[in-house]
């Protein structure tokens, strides 16, 4: 239990980081670019 709320207080310390930055980047004027990886494995077989 002690490290699942461990791993959840690390991903809400790094959203909070990345949004802080990102308001950062607005105030200045300029633009946070965010990629998503639309990567995934391929299908055993080609649909048709």
């Amino acid at each position: 239990m002690k490290r699942v709320v461990r791993g959840l207080l690390v991903v809400g310390l790094a959203v909070l980081f990345c949004l802080a930055s990102g308001g950062q980047a607005v105030a200045a004027g300029k633009t946070m670019h965010i990629k998503f990886s639309t990567w995934h494995p391929p299908a055993s077989r080609e649909v048709k």
